[in-house]
């Protein structure tokens, strides 16, 4: 059994290459479904997604985001908020500018 490091290690490539894989992926249901593998390698490993994946599905569907075609973006009031068009559900991501050292 291999170590929980090298494990690890392991599953964090596999994620990379499952996330790469859909984001070359024909079809959206493709795409679902190497993200449901890549969460499921989080899952058994008990490890978070790396912050550069886990803005690129939808979580409740599980959709694979394309924007224009599978995700809506857009910013308001100092929230990103993609709407998922397969379910259409909305998920906001708070962002906060750089306050120091810019003049308004």
């Amino acid at each position: 059994m291999p170590s929980t490091d090298a494990a690890r290690k392991n599953a964090l490539e596999l994620i990379r290459d499952l996330f790469s894989q859909a984001a070359e992926a024909e079809s959206p249901a493709d795409a679902s479904r190497f993200v449901q593998k890549a969460r499921r390698a989080a899952q058994r490993q008990r490890m978070r997604l790396p912050k550069e994946y886990s803005k690129r599905f939808c979580r409740h569907c599980g959709a694979y985001w394309k924007q224009g075609s599978s995700v809506r973006v857009r910013l308001q009031k100092q929230k990103v908020v993609y709407y998922c068009l397969g379910c259409r559900h909305y998920t906001r991501h708070p962002y906060v500018r750089e306050k120091k050292g810019k003049p308004f």
